[in-house]
């Protein structure tokens, strides 16, 4: 009975439509952040042939900057299990009230997220960068100082309403760390004042 039961779920999982809806989902973000990639990286090309060696350094930190702040923002704007994201990051450090498909709370949800669209997205096309989220300035964040992520300090990788931070960092031997500014998209947690900060920034030559 219960190996018929287990099939009846996996059955409804997949042909009732939870599954489509996961994966059209995560196509949606893959899309969405894919282009805002491409088109930073067709201006890119475009200056490469276009301006003098110097010029083309100025665009290049131009151009990561934008692509910073535009990921920033696709990520807090994106829809998950019918909720935007930054919906999604004040619950979870509220009442965690909201749960989705699979009974997933609005924590482990974001978590999950994050995993998936850094891996599918910067991780895959082998981008230096760094990516947090913080809730207000939470002192027990390490390894940012002068305006400047650096390689030390432990990377985090889960947000919740007790650690408050999720931070990866992927700067390469060959990179001096993340410099201001990064894309910022400031999130207000009710009205309290606080603010969830999501912050992506592209590792400097």
């Amino acid at each position: 009975m219960k190996n018929k039961n287990t099939r009846a779920q996996k059955k409804d999982y997949f042909f009732g439509g939870s599954f489509f809806k996961e994966k059209k989902a995560q196509l949606e973000i893959i899309g969405l952040v894919f282009i805002v990639i491409l088109v930073s990286m067709a201006m890119l090309f475009y200056l490469s042939y276009s301006v003098s060696k110097k010029d083309k350094q100025l665009y290049k930190q131009y151009a990561d900057n934008e692509l910073g702040a535009s990921y920033a923002s696709v990520f807090t704007k994106m829809s998950i299990c019918g909720t935007e994201m930054n919906k999604l990051l004040e619950d979870c450090i509220t009442t965690r009230r909201i749960v989705c498909e699979g009974g997933l709370d609005s924590c482990e949800t974001v978590n999950k997220t994050i995993l998936y669209l850094l891996d599918s997205t910067l991780d895959l096309w082998d981008e230096s960068y760094g990516f947090t989220i913080r809730w207000t300035d939470d002192p027990r964040i390490e390894g940012y100082t002068d305006g400047t992520w650096q390689n030390s300090g432990e990377n985090s990788y889960y947000f919740d309403d007790e650690k408050w931070v999720y931070t990866r960092r992927n700067c390469t031997d060959e990179t001096t760390g993340i410099k201001r500014p990064p894309g910022l998209s400031p999130i207000p947690v009710g009205t309290t004042g606080d603010t969830i900060s999501v912050e992506v920034g592209m590792c400097a030559q």
